[in-house]
């Protein structure tokens, strides 16, 4: 069993595969208790852009947030620098057919209600 407990705060919210990789270095190295949330799914990155979907919270022991935020701030990583996500046109055009067209692409015809042959 750790001498850690499970209580868990936030520290710091990525959305680039870069900055997380390099933010777990750090704290990888420093032998410091954290876990990622969203680590994978927020990978799958879908065609609209959600925060609940594509960021990612890196959240540490509560006993060590204070030596991991005294870290990260040592490499600049705190304040951390997030820039605005700003779709090109082209992006905002593909997002709209995206939203637009679909459900068309759904496999099925579900205007009409199938029934089942009775046995």
């Amino acid at each position: 069993m750790s001498e850690h407990s499970s209580n868990f705060l936030f520290l710091v919210k990525v959305a680039r595969d870069i900055d997380l990789a390099m933010i777990r270095g750090l704290l990888d190295e420093y032998d410091i208790l954290y876990y990622v949330q969203n680590e994978f799914y927020s990978s799958l990155m879908p065609g609209i852009r959600i925060p609940l979907l594509n960021e990612r919270w890196i959240c540490v022991a509560a006993e060590e947030l204070g030596e991991a935020r005294e870290i990260l701030t040592a490499y600049d990583f705190l304040p951390f620098q997030e820039t605005p996500y700003q779709p090109s046109p082209r992006t905002k055009y593909r997002h709209l057919l995206e939203f637009v067209f679909g459900p068309w692409m759904m496999p099925g015809d579900r205007r009409t209600v199938k029934s089942l042959p009775d046995d």
